[in-house]
């Protein structure tokens, strides 16, 4: 249902303000409406959190042991405690991971350069004197393997010293002098032979000891990073700190872009509160401070108050349905609790499986369990979950459990002794025709319930005639084709079903004929108007036709779930097949129940926002969402409340 929100005016003194938002926050049960002053300066404590925010995303690296489900939970008490122990640590691990990103970088530099003069270890002249000589030049670098005997050929015929040395992917090293005169042309002839030369490091040892000094202090480095690994790991461990940090912050951030408007003597918020929640919030705040004030007024015409929802456990969850199509406004009626009973039974029907349900409710029972979700993710797991239930007595009642032929009562029957019990009322692969028939006729009702809303949303409105005109005479018609379909097809022999079917559809056009065109000022529109409505029937055909996809859904569910079982029994010949067969079983049952479920998904929500929310949802509202502590890294906080313990003799009052 959709809740009474008034509109609050909260005054308080300056000194006071941060212990109320403190408490507006902790209640969640106030709508804060935004002021056009600009609020406090929250540069710093933005990139402070971005800065916690980087280190928690590269922290999981760094764990000992990941768990695959983890739930943090947190008192609002430590919440709330300001510990200069989560600055200290963020501080810590940032220096370690800086100076691991600049080990690293080392490492991955004097990595680079082994690599590059390991080949030339074996030259065992000092680099100095290399590359200071007088009157020869001295080269070393790689040469393709199948071009190093021309190479060699060439320096031989030069009359030039020359080394190969250890062979690598590319090919042979090469170490050779020549003159300077000659250096030139004979360096560009050794080039055009794919020589690619290495410069010579800057240092006094040979280029043994220079490849020796990087091996060792490579080691060091991978010692030191090994280490840096084992110190940020430990710090990881107290990872639960810099998340309460990070939401504790997100929350102090939330509160210093609130501003408070002034008066001569004071300070006050405009915001909304539910109407039932008025009382509870003035108790949670007089819990901080007294020195408060709250005005409650109605919202004015020119205001629109949010929509504030109300419903139970069940009803809940399916209202992320509603508001992906919009949320309702708060001058309508809400179509959650309708919608949710349908939306649940109709995703059950397309499913129609006892083996899917089953399977949807393990599935989506674990998720909820196990990962704790939260927000509309939380409310999708959830109408998945519920749906499973509705999936299994469709199932039961179509006598399918994953695509076998599965009759429940007859089982039963066994047990008590009795062969002719049955619980299959319908099966949707063999009697397509009547499947067809239930779902056009589960559309009509669906649709009457949507005109249902409507009478009573005009009803609100004290639009008598309107409901009259636009609901009821709709009602007649549908309610009279009802009575017209199940004569032709159920008791043909009862006639008078024809008869009351007729009169409740000709009521329901002499309405339209007289009342359709109420609007118009003369009469002409008036019979045009009349003639008009009547001839818009054509659309609720195409409404009711839509419904067949109920039929379509779990009739290419059924169909698919038994092709891969037949599939399977074809290759079971052998013990080989045997095993290949349960492949088939898995990877196709897989495959269906993942298509079914986001092809249900997809179609139910139609049904719902096409052909019922068509009959009387407006939209176009915004949700209550109250002022309160975001969370992103905690899962939840705990509010344990205070105990009043009575005061002893000598206390003061």
């Amino acid at each position: 249902m959709i809740v009474k929100v008034q509109k609050a005016r909260l005054f308080t003194f300056e000194s006071e303000q941060d212990l109320v938002l403190k408490a507006l926050q902790k209640s969640a049960l106030f709508m804060i409406i935004p002021s056009a002053s600009s609020s406090k300066d929250v540069t710093e404590e933005t990139a402070l959190l971005q800065r916690i925010s980087k280190v928690l995303s590269e922290l999981p690296t760094f764990s000992k042991k990941k768990p695959l489900f983890r739930f943090h939970q947190v008192s609002y008490e430590k919440f709330m405690l300001d510990d200069k122990q989560q600055l200290d640590l963020l501080l810590q691990i940032e220096e370690k991971l800086l100076h691991l990103e600049e080990v690293k970088k080392e490492e991955e530099k004097l990595s680079l350069l082994a690599d590059k003069f390991t080949p030339f270890r074996e030259i065992d002249f000092p680099l100095n004197e290399l590359t200071s000589a007088l009157y020869a030049r001295y080269h070393i670098g790689l040469i393709k393997k199948d071009r190093i005997e021309e190479a060699t050929k060439y320096l031989d015929e030069k009359e030039l010293p020359y080394q190969t040395l250890q062979l690598t992917n590319y090919g042979p090293a090469l170490f050779y002098a020549s003159y300077y005169e000659e250096d030139a042309s004979i360096n560009e002839d050794l080039i055009s032979q794919s020589f690619v030369e290495v410069d010579f490091p800057k240092s006094d040892l040979t280029l043994k000891q220079y490849v020796e000094e990087l091996e060792v202090n490579l080691e060091k480095t991978k010692t030191r990073i090994l280490t840096l690994n084992d110190e940020i790991k430990t710090l990881a461990l107290n990872k639960s700190e810099l998340e309460i940090f990070h939401d504790r912050l997100q929350a102090e951030i939330d509160r210093k872009k609130v501003v408070f408007a002034k008066t001569e003597h004071t300070t006050y918020l405009d915001g909304w509160v539910r109407s039932d929640q008025v009382d509870l919030l003035k108790e949670e705040i007089s819990k901080v401070t007294t020195d408060f004030e709250m005005d409650i007024s109605d919202p004015k015409e020119n205001e629109v108050p949010p929509t504030a929802l109300k419903n139970n456990k069940f009803v809940s969850q399916f209202e992320t349905i509603t508001n992906m199509f919009s949320v309702p406004n708060h001058k309508e009626i809400d179509p959650n609790p309708m919608m949710a009973f349908w939306y649940w039974i109709i995703f059950g029907i397309m499913m129609g499986d006892v083996g899917y349900g089953l399977l949807m409710l393990i599935l989506f029972g674990l998720g909820l369990w196990l990962l704790k979700p939260k927000g509309g993710f939380k409310q999708l797991l959830y109408v998945f979950f519920y749906s499973g239930i509705t999936s299994v007595l469709a199932g039961i009642l179509f006598g399918s459990f994953f695509g076998a032929d599965f009759d429940l009562g007859h089982l039963v029957g066994k047990i008590f002794g009795q062969q002719n019990w049955t619980s299959v009322i319908l099966n949707p692969v063999n009697d397509p025709i009547i499947m067809l028939g239930f779902s056009l006729v589960f559309g009509v009702l669906h649709i009457i319930n949507g005109l249902g809303l409507k009478m009573a949303l005009l009803i609100k409105r004290k639009d008598i005639l309107g409901a009259i005109a636009d609901g009821l005479s709709w009602i007649l018609v549908l309610v009279g084709l009802l009575f017209v379909a199940a004569q032709m097809v159920i008791w043909g022999d009862v006639k008078v079903l024809m008869y009351i079917g007729l009169g409740f559809a000709g009521l329901g056009a002499l309405i339209l004929l007289f009342l359709a065109g109420r609007k118009s000022k003369n009469i002409f529109g008036k019979i045009t108007g009349g003639l008009g409505a009547i001839y818009s029937s054509t659309s609720y055909l195409s409404d009711i036709l839509s419904y067949s996809r109920i039929l379509a859904l779990s009739l290419s569910s059924a169909v698919i779930a038994s092709t891969m079982n037949l599939l399977a029994k074809m290759i079971q010949g052998s013990w080989f097949g045997f095993i290949l067969s349960l492949l088939v079983y898995l990877i196709g049952h897989i495959f269906n129940f993942a298509m079914g479920l986001l092809s249900a998904y997809v179609h139910d929500g139609r049904l719902q926002y096409i052909e019922f929310f068509n009959k009387f949802f407006e939209g176009d509202g915004y949700l209550f969402e109250p002022f309160a502590i975001r969370l992103k890294q905690v899962h939840e906080i705990e509010f344990v409340p205070k105990i009043n313990k009575r005061k002893k003799k000598g206390d003061r009052k």
